[in-house]
C-alpha cells in the first residue's frame, strides 16, 4: 500500500486502474505483492502517510 501512495501517479486513476488490472491478469494471488507493480513503481522510495494521519487534507497535499 505505500508503494501505491507514495507513487506520484502522472497518469492518475486511469493508470491506477491500469496497474492494478494488469498485476491481477499476471495471475497473482487475492493479494498484491510488490513484486506484482511495474519496477517503476515497485522501485520507488515511498512516503509514509500513517504518521501524517494527525494533519489535515491541504497540509498533506501541500508537502
Amino acid at each position: 500500500m505505500g508503494k501505491l501512495m507514495g507513487y506520484h501517479w502522472p497518469g492518475n486513476i486511469r493508470q491506477l486502474e491500469n496497474v492494478i488490472q494488469r498485476a491481477f491478469a499476471m495471475g497473482v494471488k487475492e493479494v498484491l505483492d510488490v513484486d506484482d507493480l511495474p519496477p517503476e513503481i515497485a522501485q520507488k522510495t515511498t512516503t509514509d502517510f500513517s504518521a501524517e494521519s494527525t494533519f489535515n487534507l491541504q497540509a498533506i497535499e501541500k508537502k
